[in-house]
């Protein structure tokens, strides 16, 4: 069972690579890689869930001010 699920996250890790890079490819940089940060909001909220994971409210207000930061400096 285990074997099957990290096959599913590669094969959806793969996926999501290449639709970066075919993103990147076709719209404004800025705005492929500020959605490529937000992702990160997703992870957290996601792998909390799996993992049952307690205070998932704060890790996503963190990754909430990480990616805040991240813009800022990108302007």
């Amino acid at each position: 069972k285990t074997g099957i699920l990290i096959f599913f996250i590669a094969i959806l890790i793969i996926g999501y690579r290449f639709a970066e890079a075919q993103s990147i490819k076709l719209i404004d940089v800025g705005l492929a890689v500020s959605i490529k940060r937000f992702s990160t909001f997703f992870t957290v909220i996601i792998g909390g869930e799996l993992f049952n994971e307690k205070n998932i409210s704060k890790k996503a207000i963190a990754s909430l001010i990480m990616i805040a930061g991240a813009i800022l400096i990108g302007l």
